[in-house]
């Protein structure tokens, strides 16, 4: 679910100047040489207080944009051998570590003009008008703003909203406080105007953060949203398609490793055995036969619990079997050039002890 935030701010019957940390500002450049009115409510003014609050639903889009976009899937963690080298063909024995398959691509961006034409789309009523004090020539005014959609975009939104299992714009309107008439939502805007002292221009600032401002945003957002998320869900199906399959690979070539490592053991320990003077063999047969169920039965346990991917367990299996040989080989290794009885009794009793 993407989660909607709004910023609220307090309506205040005499708002003060508004701090220059809090503001949007537009500036208009007035005709002539003559006196302007420096009214809250002069044409000029509403004219730059509704640029300012079209520039602050603008600016806000993109970011809603971005954080309802979902995030690509993390990278796959490589399971081999950390010191195989991941460039290098597997030689008998090595495990080899995965290729990472390539990131997803950056979800498409929005371009700035659609935004705009949908922002630009937002009737904007200024009504109300209070004057609420001025201190250095600049002017603070607070006034009952309307924001008038198209009802197309508002269907669409809402429709939108619905599909990602977010509230009704109804119902958002409502936790910001926000008068819905139809298709015109309505808030309180403050905003302080000053002249330049030439009378050339006129600026005018509006608070940054606003409920209605918020809320318009989450409009033209709903209404651009859906393509954006289609895309970077398919690209994210690939991703990670694209890293079972790695994963998969990964997980053949490193059984491929370990029964090699086993077919290599067992030749070794095929040729000590035949190096092995015959009645040594024939006294040690009972004793080896022994030890290699023993030692079957102990990887076959000893592997079940590493995981749940059978082609891991028989990876871990075959490599516990591989290295139980080496072992072996090495010990029947002492025995050649062994011939006697003595020797052959000798060799039974070290073997249980051993294994």
């Amino acid at each position: 679910m993407r989660a909607a935030t709004l910023f609220g701010t307090t309506t205040l019957l005499r708002a003060p100047l508004l701090r220059a940390s809090l503001l949007s500002a537009a500036v208009l450049a007035l005709a002539g040489c003559g006196h302007h009115s420096e009214a809250c409510g002069a044409d000029e003014a509403k004219t730059l207080v509704t640029k300012a609050i079209a520039e602050e639903i603008d600016k806000a889009v993109p970011g809603k944009i971005q954080s309802e976009t979902p995030p690509p899937p993390p990278a796959p963690v490589p399971s081999a051998d950390p010191g195989a080298d991941p460039g290098a063909a597997a030689m008998p024995g090595q495990f080899v570590a995965p290729v990472a398959p390539p990131a997803p691509p950056a979800p498409p961006s929005v371009p700035h003009g659609t935004i705009r034409r949908l922002v630009d789309g937002i009737v904007v009523a200024i009504d109300d008008i209070r004057t609420n004090g001025s201190v250095g020539g600049k002017t603070a005014c607070s006034a009952s703003v309307s924001l008038r959609f198209p009802v197309a975009v508002l269907n669409a939104a809402d429709a939108e909203r619905r599909a990602a299992n977010q509230t009704s714009l109804s119902e958002l309107a409502d936790a910001g406080e926000i008068d819905a008439k139809g298709d015109t939502y309505v808030a309180q805007v403050n905003y302080n105007i000053q002249e330049t002292d030439d009378k050339s221009k006129l600026f005018a600032e509006v608070e940054k953060f606003n409920k209605l401002y918020d809320f318009a945003a989450e409009v033209v957002t709903a209404n651009l949203i859906r393509p954006i998320v289609d895309s970077a869900q398919a690209a994210n199906r690939s991703a990670q398609a694209a890293a079972n399959a790695a994963q998969s690979e990964l997980k053949a070539a490193n059984l491929n490793a370990a029964k090699t490592d086993l077919q290599l053991a067992v030749q070794t320990i095929n040729a000590v055995w035949q190096s092995l003077d015959p009645t040594v063999k024939q006294r040690l047969l009972p004793l080896q036969k022994a030890w290699w169920k023993q030692a079957v039965a102990q990887c076959k346990v000893d592997s079940a619990g590493t995981s749940t991917e059978p082609m891991v367990v028989a990876a871990n299996e075959a490599e516990c079997q591989a290295k139980a040989n080496q072992q072996r080989a090495s010990w029947l290794g002492k025995f050649r050039g062994a011939g006697g009885p003595g020797d052959a009794q000798s060799a039974q009793g070290q073997g249980g002890t051993l294994y």
